[in-house]
């Protein structure tokens, strides 16, 4: 009967147990070694206290609790590291552009350091190297020229060998044709030779048309050499008188700096007597203060030695006073 009992109550137990931890997820209950064998000696032993079997099945309760709601750790949130704002510098002011001085300011700049005689020769100087310029770019177009008119001299050369034949076999057409009508040559045969005429004063035409072209390029040639000979001539007699106007101004100048040279020696001159004057004055007042010195030396052992003296008497006095 007791037996009965305890079955009863284990099952009992344990079905109110596991309808308990079936409100977790379905895991079978883990029973612990000791907890088994407890209940197989219950079993087996008849006589087994009812409070050993009670403590079991608490033991066993308590620990598919423990099993049935174990508390899993919350997921880990994944922390994302902010990363700081990059600020952006502001860009470096563009350095102030050079300013560029042109050639015509920088010859300004020169001339104004210079005296009336030095700007004089460097006009001069630069008028004849203009004029040397000058007087070269004009040979330089006269050589082109020249070439230009010797291949203009060759094309009408040999468009007048051309149009030579050409205006002879014209007249010996109109000749013929002249000749037979004076004839009464018949029709057929005026014909032809009417016909020649026409062929040959077209050659001719075209011919003496090429000279006439060749002989107007040859003729624009030939002005140009006569203008870049002109061009070169008074180009020469401005290169001589900047030559000439360069020999005046070196001769001014060489006067001027003589005459400045002379004066700077006479400066000079007149500085060093100034010094020299400078000098003696400084030699003399040095000699005041030595012979200062010396009276005022002497001045001051006359007083010791007068100092000394009424020392001396005062003594005598005050031995005499005692």
């Amino acid at each position: 009967m007791r037996i009965h009992l305890t079955q009863a109550i284990l099952a009992a137990s344990f079905a109110g147990t596991a309808a308990y931890v079936n409100v977790a997820p379905a895991t079978k209950p883990a029973f612990s070694r000791q907890t088994t064998l407890q209940m197989a000696r219950s079993e087996n032993n008849p006589m087994a206290d009812l409070s050993k079997g009670a403590m079991a099945l608490f033991t066993t309760s308590a620990f598919a609790f423990s099993a049935a709601t174990t508390v899993l750790p919350a997921p880990a949130m994944a922390v994302v590291a902010e990363k700081p704002a990059v600020v952006q510098k502001a860009p470096a002011p563009a350095a102030p552009a050079k300013k560029q001085i042109s050639e015509k300011e920088l010859e300004k700049i020169k001339m104004s350091k210079m005296n009336a005689y030095e700007k004089e020769e460097y006009s001069a100087k630069k008028n004849l190297d203009l004029a040397g310029k000058t007087i070269a770019e004009y040979q330089k177009y006269l050589s082109e020229a020249k070439t230009a008119d010797g291949k203009a001299a060759k094309v009408a050369e040999a468009a007048e060998k051309k149009a030579i034949p050409a205006k002879k076999a014209f007249i010996t057409a109109s000749d013929k044709l002249s000749a037979a009508k004076n004839q009464d040559m018949p029709a057929s045969a005026i014909k032809e030779l009417t016909e020649k005429v026409g062929v040959a004063k077209a050659a001719s035409q075209v011919d003496e048309k090429e000279l006439t072209e060749a002989n107007k390029s040859r003729s624009k040639t030939e002005q140009e050499i006569k203008n870049q000979e002109t061009h070169i001539k008074s180009a020469t007699e401005g290169q001589q008188k900047a030559k000439k106007s360069l020999e005046k101004a070196d001769k001014n100048l060489k006067k001027y700096n003589k005459k400045m040279q002379k004066q700077a020696k006479i400066d000079a001159k007149k500085k060093g007597e100034q010094v020299k004057q400078e000098q003696k004055k400084i030699d003399e007042l040095k000699k005041e203060q030595q012979k200062y010195e010396s009276i005022k030396a002497s001045s001051e052992k006359e007083a010791a030695s007068k100092k000394a003296q009424m020392d001396a008497e005062l003594k005598v006095l005050e031995k005499l006073k005692k």
